[in-house]
């Protein structure tokens, strides 16, 4: 594969070789013609410190505070720069984000800043949702999207400059993204990397860049926080972080000057009922007393609920309150936040002994403490309450550990096998590597899926299997529904399109939800009772909002499992030929043995995760 020759690219002063536009001056009028909140951020006094960079190396580390403006402004800068009209690429300015609302929130909030309709200039990619077309010059993206990119064009030479934001995450794509990007910066001379974060280890990743033949320097931002924050511990540890959460959101309220609160939990279940809690009390407020505007946040939430996040409190008696899971922390910047509670802990991804992953609640990290500390003090001094005493705080864990060294690999793994890289040892991973073992089990788990044969070489389904936008377990059980002694594609096409939602009812926890709940409930398990609610929607629902918001139904959640269903039955459709396919008829339903047929299909892929009971212990094992 030959090396691309490199672009002239501009430099910081004078005019882009090729173009009659003064691209300083065009991007200057352009700048000045932005909100003053845009305008002000601290980093537009390094716009040039920044092009300058970019174009003498070919990765970039960018090392700012939360709130400095460097996930919404940097991609501006190279756009107006010139970067998005390389003669060597389609020039795409990619920037990769770790969860889909960041992604989606960002995008749109770019597309208001440079004054373009969202989907056209500035655009998205998460999995299941393409909102870009071919004028698309700025696109956001969550890791995962832009990795899946690599399988089909492995060079990404439709893009220019590729930004990963948030690498301190060191979440499982993100890693594998950065193994990819050092060998395509190799190959394509003219290609930039910019690794973006508030808390990133920056020479570990100059280092890393630099030893894959890489030109790598590090530049680092003035801060997002412009105000001083002063931090509370507790004397004692608490019993309950949920209900410390709830009486100090109400302490804040009645004894704190104005100012908005942002306040960490782990997920969705102890947001709603932290919510529901204040709700409560605050009926019992006299009518004189200023009100909290409740909001959650966390990734489950609607397009609608996510406008309503940026916007301010309606009354200016009213105090905004988010409660919200690690998104908060670095993804998605709220202003107006002056005090700040965190819970201590977060909701990771692990693997257990039998190589599931598993959600579990864990402290969090110094790193992340000081994080949500600094989502406070952008707008005037602010006050962080830690609800962990200083002593646990000093004995936390300095940084969380990689994601690749807690979780299964086996999507990790079927997705280099599809991209071609059968040595995984020599793989080029951010240090540290995943331990051998780790590797092992999860070549292991392929090889029992059916997607890699028994010397580890990709399989024709494990082929279909990487081209399908699902963990390995998954996108074999939807490979397996179209086969004769299963029949069963319309119903797994459908069990998996719901499995990839968040939740399909309003507030589960609520005893009007419950009822509602029951009348779709299966004896067979939970898998079944999504079937139930996602036939109802479809038949008597008539797919209308009204229908679900009388059976207490999510309805932008439900339309969204009608879109991903769709998007899988076409993966379907193109593996298997019209002669040979059995989409059509394959429908288990009114069978005599309809849930034997779809259980047994549901099994080629979770069968590893089978457990019995042992009556002695009182355990699975």
């Amino acid at each position: 594969m030959s090396t691309s020759t490199a672009p002239a690219f501009w430099k910081p002063g004078s005019a882009r070789p090729g173009s009659s536009l003064d691209r300083f001056s065009e991007s200057t009028s352009l700048l000045t013609s932005l909100p003053p909140t845009t305008t002000t951020l601290p980093i537009h006094s390094q716009r040039l410190s920044i092009l300058h960079a970019l174009e003498t190396h070919q990765a970039l580390i960018v090392v700012g505070e939360t709130g400095c403006g460097k996930t919404t402004q940097i991609p501006q800068f190279l756009y107006t720069a010139g970067w998005a009209s390389s003669p060597s690429s389609s020039g795409i300015i990619a920037c990769t984000q770790p969860r889909r609302i960041s992604a989606t929130t960002i995008a749109s909030r770019v597309s208001a800043e440079l004054g373009t309709k969202l989907g056209q200039e500035v655009g998205y990619t998460i999995r299941f949702e393409d909102n870009s077309d071919t004028t698309t010059k700025i696109k956001y993206m969550t890791d995962g999207a832009l990795f899946r990119e690599c399988v089909r064009d492995p060079l990404l030479t439709r893009y220019s400059v590729v930004m990963v934001d948030e690498a301190h995450e060191r979440g499982v794509w993100t890693d594998l993204l950065l193994g990819v990007l050092a060998k395509i910066c190799r190959k394509r001379a003219g290609f930039r990397v910019i690794v973006s974060s508030a808390t990133i280890d920056a020479l570990l990743f100059r280092d890393f860049f630099d030893a894959e033949a890489c030109r790598a320097t590090v530049l680092r931002l003035q801060g997002g926080r412009k105000f001083p924050v002063s931090t509370a511990y507790l004397r004692e540890p608490c019993e309950d972080y949920v209900q410390q959460t709830i009486d100090t959101i109400w302490n804040i309220h009645l004894a704190e000057p104005k100012g908005d609160i942002l306040a960490f939990l782990t997920g969705r279940e102890e947001i709603e009922h932290a919510l529901q809690q204040l709700a409560d009390r605050q009926v019992d407020l006299p009518s004189s007393a200023a009100r909290m505007h409740l909001l959650p946040l966390h990734a489950g939430l609607s397009a609608a609920e996510q406008v309503d996040i940026f916007n301010p409190a309606p009354l200016a008696t009213t105090r905004k309150v988010v409660v919200a899971t690690n998104i908060a922390e670095a993804s998605i910047t709220l202003d107006g936040i002056v005090y700040v509670v965190d819970c201590g802990f977060v909701k990771v991804r692990t693997a257990g002994s039998a190589g599931v992953d598993s959600l579990s609640i864990v402290p969090i990290s110094r790193a992340s403490a000081i994080q949500r500390a600094g989502r406070a003090g952008r707008t005037r001094a602010g006050k962080c309450f830690r609800l962990y005493t200083e002593k646990s705080f000093a004995e936390m864990r300095a940084t969380t550990p990689p994601e690749l060294h807690r979780t299964d690999l086996s999507g990790a793994i079927l997705m280099l096998k599809s991209l071609g890289i059968d040595n995984l040892v020599k793989f080029d991973w951010v240090p540290p590597a995943p331990a051998p073992e780790a590797l092992a089990a999860g070549l292991r788990r392929l090889v029992q899926l059916g997607a890699l044969d028994e010397h580890a070489r990709l399989t024709e389904v494990g082929g279909w299997m990487g081209e399908i936008p699902l963990a390995p377990h998954w996108a074999r059980i939807l490979i397996a529904s179209t086969e004769p002694r299963f029949s069963c594609a319309r119903e797994i096409l459908t069990i998996l399109a719901m499995l990839q939602i968040t939740h399909p009812f309003f507030d589960p926890q609520s005893p009007q939800t419950q009822l509602s709940i029951r009348s779709f409930a299966a004896q067979q398990g939970d898998m079944y009772t999504l079937l139930n609610v996602y036939l109802a929607f479809t038949t008597s629902g008539q797919r209308t909002a009204k229908w679900c918001s009388r059976h207490r139904l999510n309805y932008p959640a439900l339309s969204r499992a009608l879109n991903i269903r769709s998007q899988l039955e076409k993966f379907l459709l193109r593996f298997f030929t019209p002669s040979t396919n059995h989409i059509a008829d394959s429908s288990a339903l009114g069978s005599k043995n309809a849930v034997e047929r779809i259980t047994k299909c549901l099994l080629t892929g979770l069968y590893p995760n089978l457990a019995t009971y042992d009556d002695s212990t009182m355990t699975y094992r």
